[in-house]
């Protein structure tokens, strides 16, 4: 693909995509010879488990990852076996291209998606700078502890990335903070 025809969050496309496949492959595996079933219907993610759910999810991470190598000018030459790993390499390297711009930002909204699959909210994701030089990454909780935002203060985008990375990786091995000495979680509640 031409860098110049490269579509805005083409990597969070192409996630999709592979989550779908992945979501159709599952449930098609359950069902026996006699169902009859349309493929609307194989795409359920309400009739997956929540840890396969995740693990989908992950899969589909990962297939992501493999296309950026493919379509990128990567110069990653070993594939780490962990995904979160594999996402750390891509976001260490040092190089700058459109395609790695457009992963970074892809990345939002697949964690936007693992979120809202796994009904822990659905949240917005917002950056602006502070002329004090603080920088921190703040997410803010509803009175459910759902996660509604974001907020990123004077952190560059690729920093924003391996900090959600992280924190995504202690969520998917269900471990609890703290997550990074960036983080700060606060609490809004609607009266």
């Amino acid at each position: 693909m031409e860098e110049n025809k490269l579509e805005p969050a083409h990597f969070y496309h192409m996630y999709l995509d592979k989550r779908n496949e992945r979501v159709y492959r599952d449930n098609k595996n359950k069902l026996s010879d006699d169902d009859d079933m349309g493929i609307y219907e194989c795409i359920d993610f309400h009739s997956i488990n929540k840890n396969d759910l995740k693990s989908i999810i992950l899969g589909a991470i990962n297939d992501t990852c493999m296309e950026y190598l493919n379509e990128s000018d990567s110069n990653i030459s070993v594939i780490p076996n962990d995904t979160f790993e594999f996402i750390d390499y891509i976001l260490e390297e040092d190089i700058e291209s459109i395609y790695k711009d457009n992963f970074i930002f892809s990345l939002n909204f697949i964690y936007q998606d693992y979120l809202n699959l796994l009904n822990k909210g659905y949240p917005y994701f917002e950056s602006s700078i502070d002329d004090s030089g603080k920088s921190e990454y703040i997410m803010v909780l509803n009175s459910e502890n759902e996660i509604i935002k974001f907020e990123s203060i004077g952190l560059k985008e690729e920093e924003q990335a391996k900090i959600i990375t992280s924190m995504f990786r202690m969520d998917y091995n269900n471990q609890l903070g703290p997550y990074h000495p960036k983080v700060h979680m606060k609490k809004v509640s609607w009266r």
